[in-house]
């Protein structure tokens, strides 16, 4: 079983891969430029292919708070 500090770790990393400016915010244009990440952290298969289901509140834009939230609902 995974503990939530490995998965918040490999959350971390993930949105590190992604939000390419730093701002805090995963884009839709940052996925897309980043393309689909398979090293380094499983969580950022999870970013680049279910972004839409992971927008809580449907804005296009990945928070820390929504990717938190997802990791918890995986464990």
């Amino acid at each position: 079983m995974i503990a939530m500090t490995e998965m918040a770790a490999d959350m971390e990393q993930a949105r590190a891969i992604y939000d390419t400016n730093k701002d805090g915010v995963i884009t839709p244009k940052e996925i897309e430029a980043t393309g689909d990440v398979r090293d380094g952290s499983a969580f950022a298969g999870l970013i680049y292919r279910h972004a839409v289901d992971l927008d809580a509140d449907g804005d296009s834009r990945l928070t820390k708070d929504e990717l938190m939230a997802a990791a918890k609902a995986h464990l």
